[in-house]
């Protein structure tokens, strides 16, 4: 889990996830200031307005076709001069904004009953909203995520780490 990285650099941990299961997991390394179990589609965010100084979302994003609803959220709780880091698949020329993906095996092609829709973001489109939001983007760095062996198809992801006015 990415998040020990952050507790062992002196900042307090607080997670959200829709699993009961991944923060029982989290919650049994002692590491965490706060678990929540919640759905990021689930509207609003049970946080209060300027909560938190940084946020990271890591490989979530691709579950989400319209990044806008969650973004304007991230932007109510975190403070002014807050970072906000997070990953998305990103869209290259001539590739969909979607695809499925089986759940389970990802060496057979997606079958209806075993297969998930995830998301593709292009970089203008993400950009654009960042700004919207009043978020100066700092840097990005594109990385292989893993490969899809279904579709004998590299899947790459961009980190993006942004700051709010």
């Amino acid at each position: 889990m990415s998040s020990i990285r952050f507790h062992k650099a002196g900042l307090r941990v607080y997670g959200v996830d829709g699993s009961k299961e991944i923060l029982q997991t989290c919650a049994s390394k002692g590491f965490t200031a706060d678990l929540k179990q919640h759905d990021l589609r689930d509207l609003p965010l049970p946080y209060p307005s300027h909560t938190f100084d940084h946020i990271v979302c890591v490989a979530v994003l691709n579950s989400f076709q319209d990044l806008g609803p969650l973004f304007t959220e991230v932007s109510r709780i975190i403070h002014e001069q807050g970072i906000f880091a997070f990953t998305v698949e990103d869209q290259h020329p001539g590739e969909a904004d979607r695809y499925d993906i089986n759940r389970v095996e990802v060496d057979e092609q997606p079958k209806a009953e075993t297969a998930v829709t995830l998301f593709r973001h292009h970089k203008d489109a993400v950009c654009a909203l960042l700004d919207r939001l009043g978020f100066t983007l700092l840097k990005t760095l594109e990385f292989q995520a893993f490969e899809y062996p279904a579709e004998s198809k590299n899947v790459y992801f961009k980190a993006y780490v942004a700051q709010k006015k």
